[in-house]
């Protein structure tokens, strides 16, 4: 099943090129900026290149699927298309460790394997490809969908650059912290440095992932239940 959902993907071009794209915006940023290189800069960066390849490219596909027509088609196959879905997080989970040990190289960093950091690397390309399975799901239409994505991703990058700010705000600028994209930076600036991330930060990326999880299950029994494709 995983197989299915990498040939499928892998005839996309578009994913190449998001694949490559957080490297090459990394390394223009590193290499002409000469603001702090500390672990907070480098994992908003590993982030970038999660929400860039978990979500956009999870829910283009998916958004492509309904404006092609081919959702109805996928119903009548014998795997359940949630099993389809869940194949295919599970591979752009990990297309996303590659560019994210892209963006590490263009630092001059390595990843050992196994290691905090491919953890927290994997977890995060998991939480933002089911993201963009739900939108892909709840969106009325294929158009609608993609700028739903886009404006999501950007969101949830710049809120990971601010939150350092934010997060010593008083009052209601706090709650930035509980941000899926803030947390998932918190865990990778820890990972960077060898790490664990902290137990609120642990349980706030858990209980998220199972939101969306629930969330994308639910979006697909509705469609089965009311009998119409996506």
């Amino acid at each position: 099943m995983v197989g299915w959902a990498a040939r499928d993907l892998v005839r996309n071009r578009a994913l190449w090129v998001m694949l490559a794209l957080p490297t090459g915006v990394f390394w223009t940023v590193a290499r002409t900026g000469q603001s702090a290189r500390g672990p907070w800069f480098l994992s908003s960066w590993l982030l970038f290149a999660e929400v860039m390849t978990g979500l956009m490219i999870t829910s283009s596909h998916w958004l492509e699927e309904r404006e092609q027509g081919t959702w109805s088609f996928l119903r009548t196959t014998p795997v359940p298309v949630g099993w389809m879905l869940a194949a295919q997080v599970l591979f752009v989970g990990v297309l996303t460790l590659f560019s994210q040990m892209g963006v590490l190289g263009a630092q001059g960093r390595s990843v050992e394997p196994g290691g905090v950091l491919v953890l927290d690397m994997m977890a995060g390309g998991l939480l933002f490809a089911t993201l963009g399975v739900v939108i892909a799901l709840a969106s009325p239409s294929a158009r609608s969908g993609s700028l739903v994505a886009a404006g999501v991703m950007v969101v949830l990058f710049l809120t990971a650059l601010i939150a350092p700010g934010l997060e010593r705000e008083p009052g209601p600028a706090a709650l930035v912290r509980w941000m899926p994209s803030v947390l998932m930076a918190h865990a990778l600036a820890r990972g960077v440095s060898g790490s664990l991330p902290a137990p609120p930060v642990t349980a706030g990326i858990l209980g998220w992932g199972l939101l969306l999880v629930a969330i994308s299950g639910a979006l697909v029994r509705r469609e089965y239940t009311r009998g119409t494709s996506l």
